[in-house]
């Protein structure tokens, strides 16, 4: 590896342990977002209602821009910022704004005059006549306050790809952190207006622009933040260039693959609505499962896998395979251990976890939420390393294979929760839908890991030794899942309180007791391996 190619150890750890707490700040308030949610609109009809409302700008901003972006407009900005050729990188990403903003402004368009179609497709599995009327026509209106953040969300990923491209990472974390605190204070002040009513589609004027308006006025204000970082960072509007221009030409083939890929995951949210609306707050309580799941994978996978994307795109592009393999390499190492991990607690400690959560009888079940995220636990590990090593093809300028990977795995995960369904009772059908995510996840990390492999990218490499390195960790999460289980058990059936020691309880068990047996079996010592987020094995620098 050369100094030229490959960024210093140090530096990306540093970078990626600095994004990964600024992460958990921001995390943490998405959690509290969560708990404030479900403790405010409960587990009924009309947060299903708000949350498939909410839920269509994502499907439309993943379907129509993310992949494009996440797969090209970085490799294309570090190219040309290897040239130092700021303005050629602004002028693209210039384009990109304004070719999408009208292309994404007419799709919202269109969806805010189809408001009534869409919500009937959403919500289609309500069986009632009356409540399904009304939930149609409270989506609809709530959809006409929500889609025009898709405009928002690309100018958001724009900026914080020119910020990633330059290594700077740490404003695209934590501006996240504001939306929450926007969206929280609506949430408040909603139940303010509303009192001691309980939660029903019957709202008033004010109030569906208070819960509708201030969701979208958190949106605002992240995206805003971050472009404005972006500015602060040097750039600077450009003429847009033609969409003849072989820059776009090259950016537009490459990113329909990408699209792809990333239409798929919203596409199987939309599998997971449908199979929900027939039990009121189903989706609710499914969402809240993913959202506990995304909290370690947000704060330990995502630093690791965005921190080295611009530097895997730099070996690649400077000829330095071997580079290029280590990266990858110390990425699913790191990914591994830290979802392993979280894995772990999340299967000891899930019963207590649900029960922190679920404060408030509008909140459903405990239990359901358990099995949801038991069934959410074992992906961890598949989505975080089936990310990374897309991001890896991304970084060869390869967009199909992953997305033909991930048809084949959403497919597998699609059809994993419709017959998961039918094989299990009403209060695990959450769990079930869950695991189906995961198993699909992980059917996709395994495949991308193989067809790396048989390019040749990693057989000189410590890639190449992954199987065994792998099988220490999952022995050493084997023991500390299983100790954390018992410690866990001890608190479960307690109150609020004692519920949430005894989640931080666990969690120290489970990081003890994985730290202690890997080390013991081979792995590094346990202050290596927290230093370096499980990326080096003993003996390795």
């Amino acid at each position: 590896m050369t100094e030229t190619t490959v960024a210093p150890r140090t530096n990306l750890t540093r970078a990626t342990a600095g994004m990964s707490a600024v992460t958990l700040v921001s995390r943490l308030t998405g959690f509290v977002r969560v708990w404030v949610v479900l403790n405010v609109l409960g587990s009924t009809l009309l947060n299903d209602v708000y949350q498939s409302a909410n839920y269509v700008p994502n499907i439309l901003y993943e379907l129509l821009a993310a992949g494009a972006l996440q797969a090209v407009l970085v490799p294309q900005i570090v190219a040309e910022l290897k040239h130092d050729d700021r303005r050629k990188a602004d002028q693209l990403a210039s384009s990109v704004l304004v070719h999408g903003s009208v292309i994404l402004g007419v799709v919202a368009a269109i969806g805010i005059v189809l408001a009534p179609q869409i919500m009937a497709v959403s919500l289609g599995g309500i069986s009632e006549p009356i409540a399904r009327q009304r939930a149609i026509t409270l989506g609809s209106q709530f959809l006409w306050l929500f889609l025009p953040q898709v405009v928002l969300y690309l100018i958001n990923a724009v900026a914080t790809a020119l910020l990633n491209a330059r290594d700077r990472f740490l404003l695209p974390a934590a501006a996240p952190l504001l939306n929450n605190i926007v969206v929280i204070a609506t949430y408040l002040v909603f139940a303010a207006m509303r009192g001691d009513q309980e939660p029903n589609l019957l709202l008033t004027g004010p109030e569906k622009w208070v819960l509708a308006g201030g969701t979208t006025l958190g949106v605002v204000v992240f995206c805003v933040a971050v472009g404005a970082g972006a500015w602060a960072d040097g750039f600077r509007p450009r003429r847009p260039l033609s969409p003849r221009d072989p820059a776009l030409v090259h950016f537009g083939r490459q990113s329909t693959w990408a699209i792809a890929y990333l239409a798929l995951q919203p596409l199987l949210v939309l599998v997971v609505i449908r199979l929900s609306s027939a039990e009121a707050g189903n989706f609710i309580i499914w969402q809240t499962a993913w959202q506990v799941f995304l909290l370690p994978h947000t704060v330990l996978a995502v630093p690791i896998l965005t921190t080295r994307f611009p530097t895997m795109s730099r070996q690649v592009q400077a000829g330095d395979r071997r580079g290029f393999s280590g990266s990858v390499g110390a990425g699913v190492r790191a990914i591994a251990t830290v979802s392993l991990v979280s894995g772990a607690f999340l299967v000891a400690a899930a019963p207590l976890v649900a029960r922190v959560i679920a404060i408030s009888d509008r909140a459903g079940d405990p239990d359901v939420l358990a099995g949801g995220l038991i069934g959410f636990a074992p992906g961890l590990i598949g989505f975080g390393i089936f990310l990374l090593l897309t991001r890896a093809f991304y970084a060869l300028q390869d967009t199909r294979t992953p997305a033909l990977v991930n048809v084949v795995a959403t497919s597998l995960a699609a059809l994993a929760m419709i017959v998961g369904i039918q094989l299990v009772s009403d209060e695990l059908r959450v769990g079930a839908m869950s695991l189906g995510f995961s198993l699909g996840q992980t059917f996709g990390a395994a495949v991308l890991a193989v067809l790396l492999y048989r390019r040749g990218v990693a057989r000189d490499s410590p890639l190449a030794r992954l199987g065994a390195q792998f099988g220490r960790r999952l022995a050493a999460a084997a023991g500390a899942t299983a100790l954390g289980w018992m410690v866990a058990h001890e608190f479960v059936g307690a109150g609020w309180s004692v519920a949430a020691l005894g989640s931080g309880v666990t969690g120290g068990v489970v990081v003890a007791t994985f730290l202690v047996l890997w080390w013991g079996i081979g792995g590094p010592t346990p202050g290596r391996a927290v230093k370096t987020m499980g990326a080096t094995e003993r003996g390795w620098s």
